[in-house]
């Protein structure tokens, strides 16, 4: 480090040292401050469109009993001018119950889809792809439905998967797999007794139902 032998000799210094750098940390700092005025502005936006979206999704919440159809179109905005965010994955998740409701399951379908593919969190992703694979069997597609849930889950929605499957699989005749999935889904309730209670009449149905 340089000791300066007089308070002349620091200014020169300081002078020297302007001239040579003083533009440059001039253009640094202007950056800085530009850069976080940008990221102020930025954030307050982000804010903004939060507090809009959360506006306009509690008005799609206020109608959808009293007027689907205005909740419905209150939902397409809400994902047409939020796209990816969660405002606009619970907006498909109301629209999908309403278009099931309605027995159009393909708008169902799509509306879920998007749900399942956007969903930040895993329990809302696991939430959509589960009732997506309810809509497939209701239109009959019980083999996509069982590829939709061949996947593993938290513990809370294993139960659900698993009587799903079951419930499928029953229908289309094949009653071992069946017995099988069901057993999986008592385990998987173990922490919800109407639920396994409900599965366990299931499976004394199907052990009635066969030859002996």
């Amino acid at each position: 480090m340089e000791i300066y032998n007089s308070e002349q000799e620091q200014v020169d210094a300081l002078k020297a040292w302007w001239d040579k750098n003083g533009r440059i940390t001039i253009i640094a700092i202007a950056a800085v401050l530009l850069g976080v005025l940008g990221w102020k502005s930025w954030m307050q936006n982000q804010q903004q469109r939060a507090e809009s979206a959360s506006v306009q999704y509690q008005q799609m919440l206020d109608t959808i009993e009293a007027n689907p159809a205005q909740a419905m179109e209150l939902g397409r905005a809400i994902v047409g001018e939020y796209p990816g965010s969660s405002y606009a994955v619970f907006a498909s998740l109301a629209m999908a119950k309403l278009a099931v409701e309605q027995k159009d399951f393909d708008a169902a379908a799509a509306h879920l889809t998007m749900s399942m593919d956007q969903a930040g969190e895993d329990a809302i992703k696991q939430m959509a792809r589960l009732r997506l694979a309810r809509v497939l069997q209701a239109q009959g597609k019980g083999d996509e439905a069982l590829s939709l849930l061949a996947v593993e889950v938290s513990a809370g929605f294993r139960g659900n998967y698993d009587e799903l499957r079951g419930d499928i699989l029953l229908s289309q005749g094949q009653s071992a797999a069946a017995r099988e999935a069901y057993s999986n889904a008592l385990t998987g309730y173990s922490d919800a007794p109407e639920k396994k209670d409900l599965v366990q009449m299931k499976l004394d149905d199907l052990a009635e139902s066969q030859p002996e």
